[in-house]
């Protein structure tokens, strides 16, 4: 439940951001998405992304008729 959470906070955040810092001229909302792709936890990573273009599948990939962008990064290896 609290990963939910966190995960929805984050998204919000990064759509209130992107909305904030959206040029007039980029007519697209732009969400990051920093989550791990390799390691242990890739498969969640994987899931969350698989998540997210499912519901932009689902629902439309266009608020306020402006085109949403996800941008997937990984997060750095931590040493163990």
């Amino acid at each position: 439940m609290q990963r939910r959470h966190l995960i929805q906070t984050a998204a919000l955040s990064a759509l209130a951001l992107s909305m904030s810092l959206a040029s007039a001229q980029d007519n697209k909302f732009k969400i990051g998405l920093i989550l791990p792709m390799t390691g242990q936890s890739a498969s969640t990573g994987r899931q969350i992304e698989a998540a997210a273009r499912l519901y932009m599948a689902q629902n439309g990939d266009t608020v306020a008729g402006r085109k949403v962008e996800l941008i997937v990064k990984t997060t750095p290896a931590c040493p163990t």
